[in-house]
């Protein structure tokens, strides 16, 4: 009989202030910023390191517009690395 493997996978959205790092490198040397302050378009992928995290993840940066006309904007970040 073989055995299933499952592979679960979570797309989690994130806190305006939560703060990445955009490389190694800045997340080595302590220096993070907000989400909320990243200059990326709408449907942007880039990969990010979360502070208190040790490895990288995928931030998909989503733009919506509420009931109100308003805009809303909506971080995301999975774990699947080959997310796109």
């Amino acid at each position: 009989m073989e055995k299933l493997v499952t592979i679960k996978r979570f797309v989690l959205p994130l806190k305006a202030d939560r703060k990445v790092a955009l490389s190694l490198e800045e997340k080595r040397r302590d220096q993070y910023v907000a989400v909320n302050t990243l200059e990326a378009p709408a449907g942007a992928h880039r990969q990010v390191w979360l502070e208190e995290v040790d490895f990288r993840l995928p931030l998909d940066k989503q733009v919506f517009t509420n009931e109100n006309s308003s805009a809303g904007i909506s971080c995301l970040v999975t774990d699947d690395l080959e997310f796109d």
